[in-house]
């Protein structure tokens, strides 16, 4: 069984620190889990000198209730009158749930894993690290067994905050220090409990969580903005391609393949106003460094990856100068 410790020093506040060690008990025919490396450690830790005063630190399993596992269900397609089945792909790396894919699982296997407002779900294997905090208006929502639930008890902290504690650096920190090098990445409930978070009052977890949200909102807003401004781009694009400035021409004509264009405009074919490169491209009498660009390298319409380096001893025989 693993077991999530957390040590510091009592006494006086300015003396007290709090660092996580993870260690796992030896049984039968089991390996003990190496330590922390002892040069990452500072990694791990909370300085209360460093905290305002009022604040306190605390570990993740100390505010919340016992965690949970989810079910060990298999997603199904996904049925709008069932709720929707959770697993570690539909979370997106900033914590939100992805509009896409949902699935279900089946009802009886589910039972009990409904998740309630406020509970914050972590990744325990693959993405470890990753986690969500459910809110009602994203439906009725069940839990797959790769995550973890954490409930907050409202006396001792805001879920909220705990999410947004989990967006920070050292949390980020935190969990590159649980991973072992070499192994499959894996952060278990236990561990997850031991998670130092620095908690303020209450109220004042609900005024950060606040500023917070309101800064999250103006940047929903500014995308928005961007991407109605895109759509516009994209209107006037062909408008402006096709019919020219508005109120510079009154005389049309009709091209076959391209439409309604001014009639003081030319239709041609691309070849007559562009060269061609007729030159191939032919190794010399010495290898070299080149930079070679293939179909991959076309990542969106009008943009171009960064060339790939290659020996020119490699360079496939359609290549040709640029």
């Amino acid at each position: 069984m693993d077991h999530g410790v957390v040590s510091g020093a009592r006494g006086r506040r300015a003396t007290s620190r709090y660092t996580v060690r993870v260690r796992r008990d030896r049984g039968p025919g089991t390996r003990s889990r190496p330590r922390v490396p002892r040069a990452r450690l500072h990694e791990l830790r909370i300085d209360a000198t460093q905290v305002p005063e009022g604040w306190r630190i605390a570990r993740l399993g100390k505010v919340c209730d016992v965690p949970r596992y989810g079910a060990g269900a298999p997603a199904q397609p996904f049925d709008p009158n069932q709720p929707r089945y959770v697993r570690i792909t539909d979370i997106t790396d900033d914590g939100h749930l992805r509009r896409t894919d949902a699935r279900s699982a089946d009802p009886e296997r589910v039972e009990g894993y409904e998740l309630q407002a406020g509970d914050l779900l972590f990744a325990r294997s693959g993405s470890v690290g990753r986690s969500y905090l459910y809110r009602p208006e994203d439906g009725p929502c069940v839990y797959a067994g790769y995550l973890i639930r954490f409930r907050a008890r409202s006396n001792a902290a805001v879920p909220r905050f705990l999410e947004l504690w989990t967006r920070g650096q050292f949390y980020r920190r935190w969990v590159a220090s649980m991973l072992r090098a070499g192994a499959q990445p894996n952060i278990n409930a236990t561990e997850y409990s031991s998670l130092p978070v620095a908690l303020p009052p209450l109220a004042e977890q609900t005024a950060i969580a606040a500023v917070l949200d309101s800064i999250d909102e103006a940047i929903e807003s500014a995308d928005e903005v961007i991407a109605a401004t895109e759509r516009l781009r994209d209107a006037l694009l062909h408008e402006l391609l096709t019919r020219g400035l508005p109120g510079q021409h009154s005389e049309w004509k009709e091209v076959p393949g391209v439409g309604t264009i001014p009639a003081s405009w030319q239709a041609v074919r691309l070849g007559d106003v562009c060269g061609i490169n007729p030159c191939s491209w032919s190794l010399g009498s010495e290898s070299e460094t080149i930079r070679y660009l293939d179909l991959t390298a076309v990542v969106a319409p009008g943009e171009v990856a960064e060339p790939r380096e290659i020996n020119s001893d490699r360079a496939p025989s359609r290549a040709s100068p640029c």
